[in-house]
């Protein structure tokens, strides 16, 4: 039997800060620019105050049932239809959430760094990568994201201190851009997508000591919102409003932007390599919560059975869109933000009234082998 091994703290730590910055590589800077102008910063912090409140459903379901997953919580609340029910809610979530970011990256290589690989070459590659990742657990997963967390939130503020000297000072006022009614709409539509932290109790099992997710969780969101409300502070200095709505990948300019004398001069070379590395470990956890959630769901002893043919349903999937463009609208389209809201803070919610209506209520547990 194979068994996926535990983490503690400093692994979900880490995890949690890579997974919820991931969109800040792509154009959700601009995207913010664009509701609220000048004033994408402060909707940027509100993104983080939201994403821990509308974790806390989820957090407090784990907490009353320590070392369970909430497929395995619905279970025991709802006995096996409830359990079946929830698992197809969540792998479906995972399955879509998988074939928009796969989408999403191929159409980025396409326009970036690899413009004459056809789009289908990408997405095989992504899936491949992700698959393996996949295979090999959780564990394995969360010691990358330890390995290169440094690289990554390190060089996310490395960039954004070495273009400072450039930047235009006066380029954030008004302070607030929009009303605080266009500032709440908005929080309202991102918060979902940006900080989905769903997987947390999907991968509660493997968990040390079955510990409560709430501290880590609120930590790792408050780093996540003071390096990426720094990066976007930067990018709006660097390309004054109204101009950096409209820059495609503003990560990607502000690297460039970057000169260090005669020698270092194409620092953007580093940033794609971590942006990829991030966006991958963000990718493969998307692929295995889906895979981990169905094998929780069906209580198989080992989810690498499911691999292949779940990637080959993703990759599928990943075709249906006409492009990358139009993925991108739909991620931080309304809809999307409902689709987010609902699986990742409505369902766990319903979860937790349930358990306390009917007295529900788990021992800690460590670990499971699925």
């Amino acid at each position: 039997m194979l068994k996926q091994g535990h983490v503690g703290n400093l692994e979900m730590f880490v995890l949690i800060s890579i997974y919820t910055s991931v969109l800040y590589f792509y154009s959700l800077p601009a995207i913010l620019g664009e509701k609220v102008a000048t004033g994408a910063w402060i909707l940027n912090i509100l993104l983080g105050v939201g994403g821990f409140l509308f974790f806390l459903p989820l957090g407090f379901l784990l907490k009353r049932f320590p070392g369970r997953s909430i497929v395995e919580i619905a279970g025991d609340v709802l006995s096996g239809p409830g359990r079946i029910s929830v698992m197809v809610a969540i792998a479906s979530f995972y399955l879509l959430e998988a074939a928009m970011f796969a989408r999403t990256l191929a159409g980025s290589l396409t326009t970036t760094v690899l413009p004459h690989t056809p789009t289908s070459a990408n997405l095989a590659m992504i899936f491949i990568v992700g698959g393996m990742l996949s295979y090999v657990g959780f564990e394995a997963i969360t010691r990358t994201a330890l390995i290169f967390s440094p690289f990554i939130l390190g060089g996310m503020l490395l960039i954004a201190f070495l273009v400072l000297p450039d930047v235009n000072t006066t380029a954030l006022y008004p302070l607030l851009g929009a009303s605080l009614q266009q500032h709440a709409v908005a929080a309202f539509q991102f918060t979902p997508v940006v900080h989905e932290v769903l997987f947390v109790g999907v991968v509660a099992p493997y968990l040390r000591q079955g510990r409560s997710p709430l501290g880590t969780v609120f930590w790792a969101l408050a780093l996540a919102t003071v390096v990426t409300t720094f990066v976007v502070i930067v990018i709006e200095l660097s390309f004054p409003f109204p101009g950096f709505e409209f820059v495609p990948y503003p990560m990607l300019q502000v690297a460039k932007m970057v000169r260090i004398g005669r020698f270092i001069e194409r620092i953007e070379a580093l940033f794609l390599i971590m942006a990829l590395v991030a966006i991958l470990i963000q990718f493969s956890m998307v692929l295995h919560n889906g895979i981990l959630s169905l094998a929780q769901g069906l209580k198989l002893a080992d989810w690498r059975p499911l691999i292949f043919p779940w990637v080959i349903i993703g990759y599928a999937l990943a075709f249906i869109p006409h492009s990358g463009r139009d993925v991108e609208f739909f991620v931080y389209s309304i809809w999307n933000g409902i689709i987010f809201l609902s699986v990742g803070t409505l369902l766990p919610l319903a979860l937790y009234l349930m358990a306390l209506i009917r007295g529900k209520k788990g021992a800690v547990t460590v670990g499971k082998s699925n």
